[in-house]
């Protein structure tokens, strides 16, 4: 089933993950709409049949970049705050909540930073990441280019992602250490 409350009868393929020893086999999602319908359907008893024509290919990698910019730290310009947001989308989708709403958030906090004369201690660094959807190889080259190129890795101490969609603000969510959670 796709992932949502509701899919407007367009299926979100999703993500789908194979063990190097497991052989791959067809899958495919379908909408919420049809997978309530048949949850109700065999709730009843009958007996469904599904016949699905796939005609979907894996295409070969192409390469694609990240954007980057930041504001240089006043006191700290070593220490790196990333905020960030990927610029893929959905297969049926064009970004717009997920995740344009993230890059625009992020791009939006720089820009009023650089407008209101803001200089931050640390330094801003917004990071705008490819290939989200299809195995987040984009933050994953990011990670590569701070750890080995770049060398700062270690000088990360901050990074916050919207990918949620930018509804009305409610929290934040943490992934990271007690010692980091305690920290925030």
């Amino acid at each position: 089933r796709s992932i949502g409350p509701y899919s407007m009868k367009t299926p979100h393929t999703g993500t789908m993950y194979y063990d190097d020893e497991v052989p791959k086999i067809p899958h495919a999602a379908i909408t919420v709409e049809d997978a309530m319908l048949i949850q109700r359907l065999y709730d009843r008893g009958e007996t469904i049949e599904i016949n699905l024509n796939i005609q979907a290919e894996t295409l070969p990698d192409f390469e694609s970049r990240n954007v980057i910019a930041e504001i240089k730290g006043t006191e700290y310009p070593e220490e790196i705050i990333v905020l960030g947001g990927h610029i893929d989308s959905w297969d049926v989708g064009q970004g717009v909540m997920d995740d344009g709403g993230g890059c625009v958030a992020a791009w939006e906090a720089v820009r009023l930073m650089n407008e209101l004369g803001i200089k931050p201690k640390r330094t801003i660094r917004v990071v705008l990441w490819t290939n989200e959807e299809n195995g987040l190889r984009g933050a994953e080259e990011y990670h590569r280019w701070v750890k080995e190129e770049e060398k700062s890795l270690g000088n990360h101490v901050l990074a916050m992602e919207s990918d949620a969609g930018v509804f009305d603000p409610i929290g934040f969510g943490f992934s990271g250490s007690d010692e980091a959670y305690e920290i925030l």
